[in-house]
């Protein structure tokens, strides 16, 4: 199981990316662990993108490209992109119906990643976003998200927020 996604939020997880028809897109990998369980539970592909740089919020976390593709060996539909986030937006080109946010925690980089991916999720798509619900219910850890997602359950109106499930907040894109 992935290490610092919790039994239930990666049970979310897969709920979701089961429905994906078109493609699935994670930001942070890390050691690649999600990512395995992503890709193995849905029929599409699963794209992964990571620096593999010390995390943002804790230097002491940093994935390697060799547990990436331990923990994903085998796995046809599975390409990790070792990279920025935003240097792959621009060179996109392909439409996903789900993406799951886990890199850079800062505010800023959260919503740079929203706001770069978000025109590739089809209508009907889901987003989630990980460390994200501490005001609702979630555990205290990271302020970037959660006041990122807390701000998009307020204001933006292309979107239904679905549940908040520990720290994973989730939502459809309606148009």
């Amino acid at each position: 199981m992935a290490r610092l996604i919790r039994p239930a939020e990666l049970d979310c997880l897969i709920k979701y990316v089961k429905k994906a028809v078109l493609g699935v897109v994670e930001i942070g990998t890390l050691d690649g662990e999600t990512a395995c369980c992503l890709a193995q539970n849905t029929g599409v592909h699963c794209y992964s993108i990571d620096p593999l740089i010390p995390d943002s919020m804790d230097s002491e976390v940093i994935g390697s490209e060799e547990s990436v593709l331990k923990n994903t060996k085998g796995l046809s539909n599975f390409t990790f992109i070792k990279d920025y986030s935003f240097n792959v937006a621009p060179r996109w080109d392909i439409e996903v119906d789900f993406v799951f946010f886990d890199g850079d925690h800062n505010y800023e980089a959260v919503k740079k990643d929203f706001e770069d991916w978000f025109p590739f999720i089809s209508t009907g798509g889901y987003l989630a976003f990980h460390d994200s619900g501490a005001n609702r219910g979630g555990p205290e850890r990271w302020h970037g998200p959660s006041q990122f997602t807390d701000e998009l359950i307020g204001s933006c109106s292309n979107l239904t927020y679905i549940e908040t499930v520990e720290s994973l907040t989730v939502f459809r894109k309606e148009v």
